[in-house]
């Protein structure tokens, strides 16, 4: 990936800043829909919950497959793989997100400027359902996409 992730933008948001402001008008929509979102997320009070996640990026396999994310006390306490039923090493849940991260990882793809960033959103319960990131467009492989779907509460 080209781009630093400690650009300004970042170092704000690491600072708590909710959002920053941009001259790009397609990032301030994005961003814009990102915190209404997030506070619609927010506003349900949904702190334990399992959904079903995947990602597409050019890195380790296992990363890859689907997994089930299950979520209490907005901490990530198990994950699964779908395709076997085995359970994910406690060691790498550092690479899974609760649904809170998965806006962090919408709002990073804002803070470093992404050449493309698409994000959707489930229609009721508003969390992230598809994040699909290129930082720059002239470097082949750094597109990084990460999928949400079938949430239940605890």
């Amino acid at each position: 990936m080209s781009r630093g992730w400690l650009s300004l933008p970042a170092l704000a948001l690491l600072a708590g800043c909710s959002s920053v402001t941009y001259s790009n008008e397609r990032l301030e929509a994005i961003q814009r829909e990102l915190n209404r979102r997030y506070d619609l997320w927010k506003g349900q009070a949904i702190s334990a919950y399992d959904y079903q996640f995947a990602r597409e990026c050019l890195c380790p396999s296992d990363l890859t497959r689907p997994v089930l994310v299950s979520v209490a006390d907005s901490v990530v306490r198990a994950v699964i793989y779908v395709d076997s039923g085995t359970a994910v090493p406690a060691s790498a849940f550092s690479s899974y997100f609760t649904v809170e991260g998965l806006f962090r990882q919408a709002q990073i793809g804002i803070n470093v400027l992404a050449d493309s960033l698409v994000v959707e959103y489930d229609p009721q319960l508003h969390y992230p359902t598809r994040i699909v990131v290129d930082q720059d467009r002239r470097i082949a492989n750094d597109e990084l996409a990460l999928f949400a779907s079938d949430l239940k509460r605890q």
